[in-house]
């Protein structure tokens, strides 16, 4: 017969990835709304409104509650451990968990509440991107530096980008927006490139000088820290 025989395909081999064991795990009573680890600690903030603070090793270090759910959290370099809530709150807490001071925001532009979106150690300091597009840089004793205001809408993330030999910072919006603050609260620049998830700066083309990593929607814009043109962008299939 001049027909072709059909022949079935040969099924492919199965793939088996190894199984990584975790090198600890703890149950933390509630879902996990914030995380953030610096030098092998992890912090964790919950719905219930507990932080705690753990060791490389998975001791808890530390733990403190703020009566609603947590909204960010971080570790700064001296250990100190810093969360904001939804009721509107921010604390400070020692190493050991016992809060130093704590401050409580009402409402902000437009009347939308000022909850503490996005945390950032900052030259010694703390930054606080709250859900109303403002700003506020206080140092470790819960003093008021400046308050500046972003554009536009919420803000999601914040990170630190070194450029032209002084600190200055990323600041990523609900709205499809980036600003970069210098470290007196004034912006730099603004550059629309859409709603933004996460923010990070590295030396991508090996010049000496800091570029910003933008995650949004679609993928991924890398920006020129001088000014916040675009190098290029990855459309990741969002």
């Amino acid at each position: 017969s001049d027909r072709e025989s059909l022949v079935a395909a040969p099924a492919r081999p199965a793939v088996t990835a190894p199984l990584i064991a975790p090198e600890w795990k703890t149950e933390l009573g509630a879902a996990t709304c914030a995380m953030y680890a610096l030098d092998g600690m992890v912090a964790t903030g919950d719905k219930a409104g507990n932080v705690c603070l753990y060791e490389r090793d998975g001791a808890r270090k530390a733990r403190l509650s703020l009566p609603s759910a947590i909204s960010s959290v971080v570790v700064l370099p001296s250990k100190h451990l810093a969360c904001g809530a939804r009721d509107g709150s921010l604390a400070l807490a020692g190493p050991d968990g016992e809060i130093l001071w704590k401050k409580q925001f009402g409402h902000g532009d437009r009347q939308r509440p000022r909850i503490p979106s996005a945390l950032l150690p900052f030259d010694g300091d703390l930054v606080v991107g709250m859900e109303d597009e403002s700003l506020f840089r206080f140092n470790l004793q819960g003093q008021e530096i400046w308050e500046a205001k972003a554009w536009a809408h919420a803000i999601t993330t914040l990170a630190m980008v070194p450029f032209a030999g002084r600190p200055h910072f990323a600041v990523g919006l609900e709205y499809g927006t980036v600003n970069l603050f210098d470290r007196d609260g004034k912006m730099v620049w603004d550059q629309t490139v859409g709603p933004v998830t996460a923010l990070h700066a590295a030396d991508l083309l090996g010049a000496g000088q800091q570029e910003v990593l933008c995650g949004e929607c679609l993928g991924i814009k890398v920006l020129r820290a001088s000014d916040g043109s675009e190098l290029w962008e990855a459309n990741l299939g969002g």
